[in-house]
């Protein structure tokens, strides 16, 4: 929790606004979908950096001129394995009527298939919310398995996932053998809270094309693209 308090000041001094923190990756979401899980296009894990766009984001761009026409995005979402929300931008997506209506929809399914997909709907949703309401969303990436471990692992001897000065999370801690590894890893090492860099969304990250969609336009001028440094 320490260095997840320390994370959530780093935030503060960037003076924004609508913060979405995590292990992130690209979609791209059909709304009004038949299906519950409305993800249309590549997947992958290759989120975004400064370095240019991933393999995924260049392949969603490319989509969203063909058979994702129809779609909104692509857009980052957080995984599951660690995600945050500021409260002002958590109460705009509790409130929103869109919000509203996906919940009712997929909570009144009786029979398969059901929405679990649960992880980029949340991002989907937030990405929509924003294009409705033209919100400031300030995207904050952590970079997979530097500061975010999936999981715990002593193997190989000279490489293993055990917490280090970088991490901030351990995902799937699921016994206390685990439990214990993980902070004894934590209380013997010292958080060095890499800093977080906010970039040209477009230039730096290569999120340079489909902002417009049937449904609006993201307003990506109002967006702060921002990694934690590696």
């Amino acid at each position: 929790l320490p260095r997840l308090e320390a994370d959530l000041a780093a935030m503060e001094r960037l003076g924004r606004s609508h913060y979405y923190y995590g292990v992130m990756t690209w979609r791209a979401w059909t709304p009004l979908s038949d299906e519950p899980n409305g993800a249309c296009g590549a997947r992958g894990d290759d989120g975004p950096t400064p370095a240019g766009p991933s393999r995924s984001l260049r392949k969603l761009m490319q989509q969203r001129k063909t058979k994702c026409s129809g779609a909104i995005g692509p857009f980052p979402f957080a995984d599951g394995s660690l995600q945050a929300l500021s409260a002002d931008l958590l109460h705009a997506l509790a409130r929103s009527p869109i919000t509203v209506n996906f919940s009712r929809a997929h909570l009144s399914r009786e029979t398969e298939p059901f929405w679990t997909h649960e992880d980029a709907a949340v991002g989907y949703l937030l990405f929509h919310v924003a294009m409705q309401q033209g919100l400031p969303l300030t995207y904050v990436v952590l970079s997979s398995w530097r500061h975010n471990k999936f999981w715990i692992n002593w193997l190989p001897p000279d490489h293993p996932s055990l917490p280090d000065e970088h991490v901030v999370n351990t995902h799937k801690v699921v016994t206390t053998m685990m439990a214990q590894i993980a902070l004894d890893a934590y209380e013997n090492t010292t958080y060095k809270a890499d800093p977080i860099r906010c970039v040209d969304c477009t230039k730096a990250w290569g999120w340079a094309c489909c902002h417009e969609s049937p449904f609006g336009r993201a307003p990506i001028d109002k967006f702060a693209c921002c990694n934690k440094d590696t």
